[in-house]
C-alpha cells in the first residue's frame, strides 16, 4: 500500500469533512466535491498565498479538480473511511460520498474551518452541473489545455473592467514605465559601446 504523504492526509481530512458539512445536501456528488475542493483552496491562496491540500488541481472536461483525486478516493474506499451512495436522479447517476468516520479536525486552523462552512454554505444548493459550468468561467481552466495543471497565482488575476482611478493609475505608471525602460536602453547601448 503507497504510503500516505502530508499533503494527502490533509486532502482526505478535507474530503471527509467536505462529505460531513454535505451529509443532507442531495445534490453532493463527486462533481461537486471536486468543486467545492477547488473554491476552498483557490479562495485560501486568494487569502493567505497558500491553498489549504497543498494539491494540483488540473483542467478536466468538468471542470478543475485535484490531480490525485482518484487515487485518492480510491485509497480511501479501500481503507473504508468513505463509501459512495449510486442514487439516480434525472436520468443520471450520482455516486453520493458517505463519510464512514470523522474528520481530524486539529489537520486546520480556525480560519481554514471558517472558510470550509463558507464555501461549502456558498453552494449548499447548487448542482455539480452548475458549480461546473461556473468553473468554466475561471481564467486558470479556461487558458489551460485538457490535463494541464493550473497554477494557483492565476486566482490572483481578475477578469472584471478597471476602475477609473485604476485606469488614472495605470496612466500615471505608464509615462514612469517608458522613462525607466528609455534610461534602461541608454544604459545598455552606453555599457555595450565601452565593451566594444
Amino acid at each position: 500500500m503507497k504510503q500516505v504523504t502530508q499533503s494527502d492526509a490533509k486532502l482526505r481530512e478535507l474530503i471527509v469533512h467536505i462529505a460531513t458539512l454535505c451529509g443532507n445536501d442531495d445534490d453532493f456528488g463527486k462533481t461537486k466535491l471536486n468543486k467545492i475542493l477547488f473554491n476552498i483552496d483557490f479562495a485560501a491562496y486568494r487569502k493567505w498565498g497558500k491553498s489549504i491540500s497543498g494539491q494540483e488541481y488540473f483542467a478536466l472536461e468538468w471542470g478543475p479538480a485535484p490531480r490525485i483525486m482518484k487515487r485518492v478516493l480510491t485509497s480511501m474506499q479501500t481503507r473504508r473511511e468513505i463509501a459512495f451512495q449510486r442514487k439516480e436522479q434525472f436520468g443520471k447517476v450520482r455516486e453520493k460520498l458517505i463519510p464512514l468516520r470523522d474528520s481530524n479536525l486539529k489537520a486546520f486552523d480556525r480560519d481554514e474551518l471558517n472558510l470550509l462552512v463558507e464555501v461549502v454554505s456558498g453552494y449548499w444548493d447548487r448542482s455539480g452541473s452548475s458549480m461546473s459550468r461556473e468553473s468554466h468561467q475561471f481564467l486558470g481552466w479556461a487558458a489551460a489545455a485538457p490535463k494541464e495543471v493550473i497554477p494557483y497565482s492565476v486566482a490572483l488575476v481578475s477578469t472584471r473592467e478597471p476602475t477609473l482611478d485604476e485606469i488614472r493609475m495605470g496612466e500615471q505608471l505608464q509615462s514612469m514605465a517608458q522613462e525607466c525602460l528609455a534610461r534602461n536602453a541608454t544604459a545598455k547601448a552606453q555599457r555595450d559601446n565601452r565593451r566594444t
